[in-house]
């Protein structure tokens, strides 16, 4: 399917508008370039494709020459832009309640992207993952998406939460210290993935505004409106690989556990529905791969882990198998001459 058609709330757009102008640009032009009627922006019930929210942000930014658009955009939102899902976030009984809620009921608030909690020994992990296959340009979305996660975080619990660090996939931005000084925290680009750390014990943290009845409503509300998110077998376990890659764990048993059914069971699933597991797995790896390459600068052989090859020459192989080149072929003809990172780590075959 067409990522112009994976949708996310326009609550997210709230604020573009605003700073665009102050930046010098013509935001109802830009919104209509991206595919995007700017009377959503006032529409809060309303949703927008996510590949042209992506498209939007990135457009911005580079028309603007303000590479850190998409992280000043957040500041401007809160929880409000999570609408019914952000609702019930803030009836929860703490942090963790709150948490466990989104990642619920996050499907009724966008598609094409997730959030995942993990925890490790005191240490809490807030991932954001973008899913979407084929879209390529997210860091301003990115961005957005994990100063947004902050922001909502600060909001549920008014006694001084803040992180630990922040980690991003993203190459260093321009001006790495507006970033800095937005998050408040120490940060590290070109990372695995982009995720917030901040101590486990903050997930225990009561919410003041906790209220189980409405919380219970809106529950009910949520689930009744996810029911009409229909996901077939093959996209659900897309969403599996992605997540068990990102843990270094993705054979076809651990993709089956995630989603509670026997890898035997999970592969006549797919055989019905026309895909094979060592399919599915290649198409996330590649489009894992564009993701990293189009917007990082981190060592292949730290990114050939990542897909989960044993070896750089595998991820080489198979990248030139996918697109005909090299990965560092394929990076240097969408950068200008002169900016690619020539590191060891870049030098493989």
């Amino acid at each position: 399917f067409s990522v112009f058609f994976v949708m996310i709330r326009s609550t997210l757009l709230v604020g573009y508008s605003d700073l665009a102008r102050s930046l010098g640009a013509e935001p109802n032009r830009l919104l209509r370039r991206s595919g995007i009627d700017p009377r959503l922006e006032n529409e809060p019930d309303s949703y927008v494709p996510f590949g042209a929210l992506c498209d939007l942000l990135e457009r911005t930014a580079d028309e603007t020459g303000c590479d850190s658009f998409g992280l000043r955009l957040s500041s401007r939102q809160g929880i409000e832009s999570l609408g019914p899902v952000g609702f019930a976030m803030q009836s929860s009984a703490n942090l963790r309640d709150a948490l466990v809620e989104y990642q619920r009921f996050q499907s009724v608030h966008m598609l094409g992207a997730r959030g995942e909690l993990r925890e490790s020994t005191g240490v809490a992990y807030w991932f954001y993952h973008v899913d979407e296959p084929g879209l390529l340009g997210t860091r301003q979305k990115v961005a957005q998406a994990v100063g947004l996660a902050c922001n909502i975080f600060r909001g549920l619990l008014t006694t001084g939460w803040r992180p630990s660090r922040i980690d991003m996939a993203q190459s260093p931005p321009v001006d790495a210290a507006e970033y800095r000084r937005i998050f408040g925290a120490p940060m590290a680009f070109n990372a695995e993935s982009d995720c917030i750390t901040f101590p486990a014990e903050m997930l225990e943290r009561p919410i003041e505004r906790s209220n189980p009845e409405l919380r219970r409503l809106l529950d009910r509300y949520l689930t009744e409106m996810q029911s009409g998110i229909a996901e077939d077998r093959a996209e659900q376990v897309r969403q599996a690989i992605r997540s068990c890659l990102s843990r270094q764990a993705c054979s076809i048993g651990d993709v089956a556990n995630m989603l509670a059914v026997a890898p035997r069971t999970l592969q006549r699933q797919m055989s019905a529905s026309g895909a094979s597991f060592s399919q599915l797995l290649e198409e996330v790896r590649r489009e894992t791969a564009l993701r990293h390459l189009a917007d990082s600068r981190m060592p292949l052989t730290q990114l050939a882990a990542i897909l989960g090859y044993s070896e750089l020459s595998a991820f080489s192989r198979a990248f030139r198998r996918w697109h005909g080149q090299s990965p560092q072929q394929w990076q240097r003809s969408r950068q200008p001459a002169g900016t690619l990172d020539t590191t060891a780590g870049l030098r493989g075959k």
